[in-house]
């Protein structure tokens, strides 16, 4: 009884005791402990440092000597000994630091194991994480056996496993309590992640390289593939995420619906978007480094200081990202571990680094900020493009293997059984065979047969069960198989291109292996926009999967996810027959026939056309010797039937009242290769086109419009030739591929063609994929879907030319059905038919080089007769102009000896020179300017050569139209440069190789008349051209002869003229000629003149010595690059313009052109124009007027404007020099104004009115007035202006004034005066009068320019026999 009673006293005591302990918390100060019911001591004892009891009822401690140990609630020593450091007790047993060694002791202070440890953690489950010294971590039992590792990091146990990091690729994953892997690397899902927690209530934080989720216990992603930015773990059933896409955080589910989303933190979204926008510099950095990578390393060659400094910057991001450090040596740097990802040259991840920062990636997202609503051009066929950059495409095929190797094992446990048991195979696009590599281990006697781009086939591996094949996915043959796979291919295309893909498979099974998009997460939306941007294609969703599948007759078996992706097995019941025939036979791209419907009513030309149909009206003409009528007919024939169309047939569909006129026609003009057949009655463009279907037997042919005559721009080939070459080029099925000519049009034009939309861009013009089309459509619809996406404010439309397969005749009779089932009493189109072809990717556009006339109109046909009789005249001048030019050079002897070396051909062309009537220096500001191209001209002959040398040679005449050599007053100048000179061996720009050359250069005697540098036009012009041309058809050199009567250094675009000759002629000698549009063109000559020549100057020129008229001003609105746009205007009949050349020399790259350009760009940047005010001509001038002009000063010296808001990379600010600041900066928005009112003066009529003509004089006087108050002008210029003003006003009503108008032309500071005139007898001699008064009180020599001609001409090329 006595033993009973102290026994539950002795209990007692130790529950109170255990409760004392256990009840306790440390104090405020840190150095003692207390009770939390009494807030009471526990103890008298104070320490340097406590830390809470645990069991058994023991705290850690640190006296005030320094010494770390145990005591119990008593704050009594739990043991002697004295220890560095100690820690709470976990099972035990506490983790103790001795100096520099760690081990775990136990309650009475001996140590629990004979080992030391660097570190030690807690025990947990029996478990404790410990750190060697060699600083590999192991799990330990309480007696010291190592459980597991070694790894790089190890953690606590908890739920019965822990956290390890491997050593070997330092990923984590979880073990066991034995050290075994939690996970069985026999399942399909991931055993290794980036990062990992410990289990909490059965789930695992773990994170991939798209961000966190939860796992379970078999390492299965809970969340079905979501990922997020952060997650905490679940309690209760419910855990706090912070959402990937936009940061929010959310409370979610056990099955990750999302229960309610918490506000905002508006500091956290500020960060963010900061952040954002900041993340490209990570990028660049990364990209540059690599670019230099093994410089980074050393001090390197310092002579450049900006290239040394840029350097040093870059060495201290790359030593902040971790994969550089400073050595020893002073200025030089060691690579870390984790920069030998980026260093060692087969290093995976280098490679995909290099590959996703490639120039055309980036150059992809580019467009996007440049232009508005949608307007991309980077809608191109990236894949051909690396094709041909052999190193590029061995880089991409690294780089996607890889990513195949990694995503696609393990794949075999998700895929049917079916599969394994089909005979053959196929991987469509499956570049070097990851795919099959990884099938190949689970197929025995299966055909593995890999499809891709020859270029790629080439660098795959041999496999001994994989066949490789290289092969076309839109065409031609497929191998035979029961299975084909897709996988991550069709999201590289659009969904016109991916249909064609779809369509193109001969089987009833595929597989196709993509991922899906979840809208709700906003997965995979950077990448989509990266897909969009280069490709147009995107991440689907599965509605748009199911419909893309659906759309081209494949249906959904199965849906399977797999590595974030998911696995769609699909079948189709019904193969269309039609696919396998054109897969399997060899294409045949003849085209032999042509149909011209002409029966139309043509009621746009009654009542003339009910007595003559369209077809048959006449065509004035005239050639160098006589006249002649032709119908329309006989130009159609003579553009069909041209040598080298290889057309055989024509067959016209007339209407039954038109057969006795074609048969009188014919019977006059009798062609064995034209017939006819009716169209009973008048239903449409369709309904005569399906009146031909036997004629045409199953081949395809060529229809073309009745009432539409072209001609080419500058090019030897005719539209039809254009269309036809393109044709055979690049449709690989005739049987179902349409090809539609296309042209542009503008606003006003539209609402009378039909329209397109494709996914044309700057490099494949000649065949492109039709995306949407519409006949005659509403304004709205037509700004809205159908804007041209390289021009702004153009459409495309159809040009009336198309070749068309058979299979149009199947469509044709599927709309005829249509409008009889719904009982539309309208036509049957032909257009609404080829819609059909387009709506199954079959139909495919060439953009032709030339002009659409419409006869069907009779405005049109007006414009038609016009043109067709003065080109008719021009082109037979062109022919005379090159001959007479070629006939002068023969004489000069230096010319006869340089074309001789070679008997390579030789290519030329001319431009002409220019009048700026309006317009002048306000064109970098982006102001409208009409433009006169004068007749004088410069040619360029260029010849390949065999000597790794330029020879060139300049001659300067006063007209080149004098045939004989003793009549011309000749300046010959010539030069030899080095081809290496072209090619960049050391780093630096084109125009520093040349200063260096000229240099050395004048120590040789140079005439003292002779520029420089006048060679680096025509070298710049070759090194931009080479850039552009395939190393292995480079010449070794050229041969170049430039002869011109366009006066140098006059204001009247020499050097444009002489550029843009130089540039064609090239790209004819280089086979650039269908690469290279006219306007592209215009622009590189104009980046050659920039930054390699060095003059500032705009666009202006160029473009009007490309696409100027004969007689017509050209008019361009300089904005909008690279497809500014333009028109020609014709010039009333009673008005014409002369040039005066004063005779003083002025040049854009002058100082006091640079001066007023600087202080123009200077004034932009003072009004802080909004951002979508690009150019100061895109204020009116009103607004200036009212808002802007007064907050500028009249005058600034340069050191008080700050240099660094200086935005014109062209110029730079003196800062001694005085800047006509309001004057520049007004004189381009006054200016834009003037030439949009100058130029709706001159389309008011053919023939303008008196006070018309004044107002046009008067707006030029204004113009001059606007170019002196810029300082702009001289007095030799003001003089002539002012001479003709005085004729101007001394006229009267009995004698109208003749000289109408007058300004300085171009940049200004000298050169020549534009002049407009009356056209009457008297104007010449009026002109002569001033320039008489001029050269007596000057005595300076002028010229007068009168007379025009066209902008740029290509010549056929000559070959001189040896």
């Amino acid at each position: 009884m006595l033993m009973n009673r102290f026994s539950q006293l002795i209990l007692s005591k130790n529950i109170i005791r255990r409760q004392k302990w256990t009840y306790s918390k440390v104090s405020s100060c840190g150095t003692y402990h207390i009770c939390l019911s009494s807030q009471q001591p526990l103890y008298e004892n104070r320490f340097k440092i406590v830390l809470p009891f645990h069991s058994p009822g023991l705290a850690p401690v640190i006296d005030r000597t320094g010494a770390a140990f145990h005591i119990n609630d008593r704050g009594e020593d739990a043991y002697p000994q004295r220890f560095s450091r100690t820690f709470g007790f976990y099972e035990n047993l506490a983790a103790v630091q001795n100096i520099d060694y760690w081990y775990h002791i136990k309650t009475t202070g001996t140590s629990a194991y004979s080992f030391i440890w660097q570190w030690c953690g807690n025990f947990q489950s029996y478990r404790c994480p410990v750190r060697d010294f060699n600083l590999q971590y192991y799990h330990i039992d309480p007696k010291g056996k190592m459980i597991s590792g070694p790894h790089s990091y190890a953690g606590d146990f908890r739920e019965g496993s822990a956290v390890v990091r491997s050593s070997i690729d330092g990923l984590f994953h979880a073990i066991d309590e034995n050290g075994d892997a939690l996970h069985s690397s026999s399942s399909s899902y991931k055993i290794s992640f980036l990062d990992l927690d410990v289990y909490h209530k059965g789930l695992a934080r773990a994170r991939d390289e798209n961000g966190w989720f939860f796992i379970d216990r078999h390492g299965m992603d809970a969340g079905q593939g979501r990922r997020y930015r952060q997650i905490e773990n679940f309690y209760n059933g419910q855990a706090l995420v912070q959402m990937l896409h936009d940061g929010s955080r959310c409370i979610i589910d056990e099955q990750h619906n999302i229960l309610a989303r918490l506000n905002d933190c508006n500091n956290e979204n500020c960060a963010d978007i900061e952040q954002m926008s900041k993340n490209y510099w990570p990028a660049f950095a990364l990209k540059i480094g690599l670019e230099q990578k093994t410089s980074l390393l050393d001090n390197g060659n310092k002579s450049d200081k900006d290239d040394q400094q840029l350097k040093e910057q870059i060495q201290r991001v790359w030593n902040q990202f971790g994969f550089i450090k400073p050595s020893s040596v002073d200025g030089e740097y060691t690579i870390t571990q984790r920069g030998r990802l980026l260093f060692d040259s087969d290093s995976i991840i280098r490679d995909r680094a290099l590959y996703w920062l490639q120039d055309e990636y980036i150059s992809g997202w580019l467009p996007s900020l440049k232009y508005r609503n949608h307007q991309l051009h980077a809608n191109k066929d990236l894949f051909s493009k690396i094709a041909k950059n052999p190193e590029l495409m061995r880089l991409t095929q690294r780089v996607l293997n890889s990513y195949a190797n990694q995503d696609w094992h393990g794949i075999a446990s998700v895929l049917p059984d079916e599969l394994f048991q089909s005979s053959t195979i196929v991987d469509l696009g499956g570049g070097m065979g990851a795919l099959l590599c990884e099938l190949s281990n689970h197929c025995s006697n299966q055909h593995l047969i890999c499809i891709d781009r020859p270029e790629v086939i080439n660098l795959a591996k041999s496999h001994p069960k994989i066949e490789f094949q290289s092969g076309d996915l839109f065409s031609g043959s497929l191998p035979t198989a029961d299975f084909y796979l897709l996988s991550r291919v069709l999201h590289d295309w659009p969904d016109e291109k991916a249909k064609l893909i779809l369509n193109h498979i001969p089987s009833k099974h595929l597989c196709v292996i993509e991922r899906e998009v979840d809208l709700n997460g906003n997965h995979h939306a950077l990448l989509s926009l990266h897909m969009f941007f280069l490709h147009k294609a995107k991440e689907r969703t599965r509605q748009e999967w199911d419909n893309l599948f659906s759309s081209t007759g494949w249906s959904v078996q199965s849906r399977t996810p797999f590595s974030d992706h998911v696995v769609t097995m699909l079948k189709k019941d019904i193969i269309d027959t039609n696919v396998l025939k054109s897969s399997f036979k060899s294409s045949k791209t003849v085209v032999r026939k042509v149909v011209v419907p002409t029966a139309g009513l043509g009621t746009r030309m009654r009542p003339q056309s009910t007595i003559i149909p369209k077809i048959l009206l006449p065509i004035a003409q005239s050639s160098s010797t006589q006249w002649t009528c032709r119908p329309v007919l006989d130009l159609l024939l003579e553009e069909i039937f041209a040598e080298g169309t290889g057309i055989e047939e024509v067959l016209l569909v007339i209407a039954p009242e038109q057969l006795h006129l074609f048969q009188s026609y014919f019977s006059s003009h009798p062609h064995n290769k034209i017939d006819y057949i009716l169209q009973t009655s008048p239903k449409g463009f369709g309904h005569a086109v399906l009146q031909t279907e036997q004629y045409i037997s199953n081949e395809p042919f060529v229809v073309m419009l009745s009432d539409h005559l072209y001609q080419p721009n500058n090019t030897h080939q005719s539209c039809l030739q254009q269309l036809l070459t393109a044709y055979r080029q690049h449709v690989s099925e005739p049987s179902r591929q349409g090809l539609t000519g296309v042209m542009t049009c503008t606003a006003e034009e539209f609402s009378s063609t039909g329209l397109l939309q494709s996914d044309i861009d700057l490099e494949n013009r000649q065949f492109f994929q039709i995306t949407d089309m519409i006949e005659k459509p509403s304004i709205n619809i037509a700004m809205n879907r159908f804007q041209f996406k390289l021009s702004q404010n153009s459409f495309l439309c159809q040009a009336g030319m198309d070749i068309l397969p058979p299979t149009i005749f199947h469509y044709l009779r599927l709309h005829e059905q249509k409008l009889e089932q719904e009982t539309i009493p309208v036509e049957l189109g032909l257009r609404e038919a080829m819609n059909g072809l387009r709506q199954n990717g079959q139909l495919f556009g060439c953009l032709l080089d030339g002009e659409r006339y419409d006869i069907g109109d009779p405005k049109e046909y007006y414009r038609t007769f016009r043109a067709f009789t003065v080109d008719k005249r021009e082109k037979s001048h062109n022919n005379s102009s090159i001959s007479n030019v070629w006939s002068l050079l023969k004489q000069i002897d230096k010319v006869q000896t340089l074309f001789s070396i070679s008997n390579a051909p030789i290519h030329s062309a001319s431009a002409p020179g220019r009048l700026d009537l309006m317009g002048g220096f306000a064109d970098y500001s982006g102001s409208h300017v009409l433009q006169y191209p004068i007749a004088q001209r410069t040619y360029a002959f260029i010849q390949p050569a065999n000597t790794s040398t330029i020879r060139l040679i300049s001659i300067q005449t006063d007209n080149v139209e004098i045939k004989s050599i003793n009549q011309h007053n000749l300046t010959i100048w010539d030069r030899e440069i080095p081809m290496s000179i072209l090619f960049d061996n050391q780093n630096e720009t084109l125009r520093k190789r040349l200063e260096t050359w000229y240099t050395q250069e004048q120590r040789t005697t140079i005439p003292h008349e002779e520029p420089v540098n006048w060679p680096s036009y025509i070298v710049g012009i070759l090194a931009e051209l080479i850039k552009k041309t395939e190393s292995s058809i480079l010449p070794v050199g050229f041969n170049i002869v430039v002869i011109s009567d366009v006066p140098c250094n006059k204001g009247v675009a020499s050097s444009a003229a002489l550029e843009v000759a130089v540039a064609r002629a090239a790209c004819s000698c280089l086979n650039l000629d269908n690469l290279i549009s006219k306007t592209e063109l215009a622009l590189l000559c104009q980046f050659v003149e920039n930054y390699v020549v060095g003059s500032s100057c705009g666009f202006m020129d160029q473009m009007t010595c490309v696409h100027a008229c004969t007689d017509h001003l050209f008019s361009l609105l300089c904005q909008h690059v690279p497809n500014p746009s333009f028109h020609n205007v014709t010039i009333p009949s009673n008005i014409q313009l002369f040039g005066i050349d004063s005779g003083v020399k002025r040049s854009t790259a002058g100082s006091t052109y640079r001066r007023v350009r600087t202080a123009t760009f200077m004034g932009k940047q003072l009004l802080n124009l909004p951002d979508n005010i690009h150019h100061l001509c895109q204020i009116t001038l009103s607004k200036f007027n009212n808002q802007y002009r007064m907050l500028l000063p009249e005058k600034l010296v340069g050191k008080e404007f700050q240099s660094s808001l200086h935005l014109d990379p062209l110029s730079k600010i003196d800062s001694n020099e005085i800047y006509p600041l309001r004057a520049a900066t007004a004189h381009p928005i006054e200016e834009n104004f003037r030439v949009q009112l100058f130029e709706q003066l001159l389309k008011n009529d053919h023939y303008l009115c008196t006070d018309y003509l004044s107002n046009l004089g008067e707006l030029m006087f204004q113009a001059d007035a606007s170019y002196r108050a810029c300082d702009l002008a001289s007095d030799e210029i003001n003089l002539l202006v002012n001479l003709i003003r005085q004729q101007s006003l001394s006229s009267s009503s009995a004698s109208p004034k003749v000289l109408l108008g007058a300004k300085i032309t171009g940049g200004g500071g000298g050169g020549t005066v534009a002049i407009l005139a009356r056209k009457s007898s008297d104007a010449l001699e009026a002109v002569h009068n001033v320039v008489r008064q001029y050269e007596n009180m000057t005595k300076r020599q002028t010229r007068i320019f009168s007379g025009s001609s066209s902008g740029l001409i290509i010549y056929p090329s000559i070959t001189i026999n040896a």
